[in-house]
């Protein structure tokens, strides 16, 4: 019998070889057939706006919480609330990625709460994907499927995922070994933070201050400007060099000799003092060389003896700042700039266009003695001291001082100062007192 059963062997190992092969590839066919119909099923509430409730219960048994997060990320790249059954859009787009509860005293990550229109949408799609399987979905039909939920209004909505802060105490560093500092170094998942005691400052005016430091700046020559005395080169800086130069002939380039300018036949030899010039030229145009042009008429030479062209040339002079003079402009244009940026608030209120009262203003501001530390200001003083300028101009000016106090500009006035606390006879009492110690001055 042993004998007659074993040609059967073969047979039977065969058939059951072709019995497993059947059954993996039918399983192969039946976990294609399952991911086809997730994705079809993704593809679904991706492309329409909302899906019904029913329906998404009914075929959530057919999905895992990959393919639903698939499709809340494809809903939020389109602008549409992640949550399948919301048709709403993402109108208010999340910046931050941290958010804090005031009230809780929690912090959330918003990474995901990005992705709908609302917190009641992202409470209620949380609430069912928690419910998703996450078994195999081809192995599903030997599982029993529990009955899906879905809560359009939880009772609690969320505000993001709850961002847990871990603390782990660290001991002090003298006594740790280098084994141990490596081991607090994995464990720690934030190092709490020493507090700082934070020094309240004390509140300044702003008006006392400004007041303070224009009366620092005030000088002879800007009571000299404010009572419209005439003061010769009232600007000291490089504006007033160049125009002595001017005045010199010295920094004109259209200024000729007499004696270039003459015909060959009438030369006149070059002076000792059209020597000189032509040398001082040449120091402030940055120059080595300068043209010396021989008696005989024949050729130019320069001051080395070489052979030149025999060409007119139109030199800028640029004369280099000096460190005082360089200072001075410095500070100079830093309040000009603090002026030009607070003005334009006034002209709403006064009218004064700052292009039109530019050149007083940089007339007055040069007559200051400007410091290192008087020239700085934050941004909720500058309009008092653009107002304050306006003032001094207004004193000068009568055209100003009429339009300060006439009707709606008085209004608007009054109500600018009474947030700083002063009125316009204020100021105007002010401008005098600072004026009061130059009355009688001789100089």
């Amino acid at each position: 019998m042993a004998a007659v059963n074993k040609p059967n062997q073969p047979r039977t190992s065969k058939e059951t070889l072709l019995g497993k092969r059947a059954a993996v590839e039918a399983a192969f066919r039946k976990k294609k057939e399952s991911e086809r119909r997730a994705l079809g099923l993704v593809e679904h509430m991706v492309e329409n706006s909302a899906v019904d409730t029913q329906w998404l219960a009914d075929n959530a048994k057919f999905i895992n919480p990959q393919y639903y997060q698939d499709t809340i990320e494809e809903r939020a790249i389109a602008k549409q609330c992640g949550f399948p059954v919301c048709h709403n859009l993402i109108e208010k787009e999340l910046k931050q990625k941290y958010r804090i509860d005031s009230k809780t005293k929690k912090v959330f990550d918003v990474t995901q709460r990005k992705n709908f229109c609302s917190d009641v949408c992202f409470s209620a799609s949380n609430h069912f994907k928690d419910q998703l399987l996450t078994s195999p979905l081809w192995m599903r039909h030997k599982e029993k499927i529990p009955r899906f939920e879905i809560n359009h209004t939880p009772k609690k909505s969320l505000k993001g995922d709850e961002f847990v802060l871990i603390a782990v105490a660290v001991p002090d560093e003298e006594n740790n070994t280098e084994e141990d500092v490596e081991v607090i170094k994995e464990k720690t998942a934030l190092k709490p933070k020493t507090q700082r005691k934070i020094v309240s400052e004390p509140v300044v005016n702003p008006c006392k201050l400004v007041s303070k430091i224009v009366q620092q700046w005030f000088t002879m020559r800007t009571f000299k400007w404010i009572r419209n005395v005439k003061e010769e080169f009232i600007d000291n800086g490089v504006d007033s060099i160049q125009e002595k130069l001017l005045q010199m002939n010295i920094n004109n380039p259209n200024v000729k000799e007499e004696g270039i300018n003459l015909p060959r036949r009438q030369f006149q030899p070059q002076t000792e003092d059209q020597h000189s010039l032509k040398q001082f030229r040449a120091f402030l145009a940055g120059k080595t060389k300068y043209a010396v042009e021989k008696d005989d008429c024949s050729i130019i030479k320069d001051n080395t003896g070489d052979v030149i062209e025999n060409k007119e040339e139109t030199v800028s002079i640029i004369i280099p700042l000096a460190n005082v003079s360089a200072q001075k402009n410095l500070r100079k244009k830093i309040v000009m700039d603090y002026v030009e940026k607070g003005f334009p608030q006034l002209t709403t209120i006064t009218g004064l266009e700052f292009r039109r009262y530019q050149r007083d203003l940089i007339q007055l501001v040069s007559t200051f003695s400007l410091t290192a530390d008087t020239i700085t200001f934050r941004s909720h003083e500058i309009p008092f001291l653009c107002f304050i300028l306006i003032t001094c101009l207004a004193t000068r000016d009568s055209e100003v001082k009429d339009r300060l106090t006439r009707e709606p500009v008085k209004t608007e006035v009054s109500s600018f100062l009474a947030d700083y606390e002063r009125t316009m006879e204020q100021l105007e009492e002010y401008v005098i007192d600072l004026c009061n110690p130059f009355e009688n001055s001789p100089n």
